[in-house]
């Protein structure tokens, strides 16, 4: 009777503890897009985040017939203030933050982001001004929160995504 008393009690404590572990490994990570021209907020842009370790997101093929789906691999959408929210499930062996949007002009140069600084002070993307060719002046500013990255950018409009395809 005592054994599978104990045993029973074991088999909870084991329970408690993943759950507990599990709930602390959360964190959020906020993503605050910024129109480049106006500082307006860019609502409903779909952004894609990952967190990878050292090797940058290539991992090993799955075996046959398996399909690999990885909690560190997100689509976040903007809301009306531009901000998205990214749950990491964070594992101290993850380095990088990659965020990366095809509804965006790719103004801003910065893609990868260190997850350690990005939690410690948080972070803004570098912009670079022409290019490519059709991003203007950096007009807005904006500073990050600790947890957040902000993104200066632009919409991509379907004439630049017709100009993407003209030589």
């Amino acid at each position: 009777m005592n054994l599978v008393r104990i045993s029973r009690i074991c088999i909870f404590f084991a329970v408690l503890l993943i759950l507990v572990r599990s709930g602390f490994a959360q964190v959020d990570v906020t993503l605050h897009l910024v129109d480049a021209d106006t500082g307006k907020p860019l609502k409903g842009i779909g952004v894609s985040v990952s967190a990878w370790d050292e090797n940058e997101g290539r991992q090993k093929p799955p075996p046959a017939g398996v399909i690999k789906i990885d909690k560190n691999r997100q689509i976040v959408t903007t809301d009306k203030e531009g901000k998205g929210i990214f749950r990491l499930y964070y594992e101290p062996a993850l380095i990088t933050l990659y965020i990366f949007s095809p509804d965006l002009r790719g103004c801003s140069s910065t893609r990868r982001f260190p997850i350690e600084e990005v939690l410690r002070s948080g972070m803004v993307a570098s912009y670079q001004a022409g290019k490519p060719k059709w991003c203007g002046q950096l007009k807005a500013h904006a500073t990050a929160k600790p947890g957040e990255v902000v993104i200066f950018d632009k919409r991509l409009t379907a004439w630049d995504r017709m100009r993407q395809e003209i030589p």
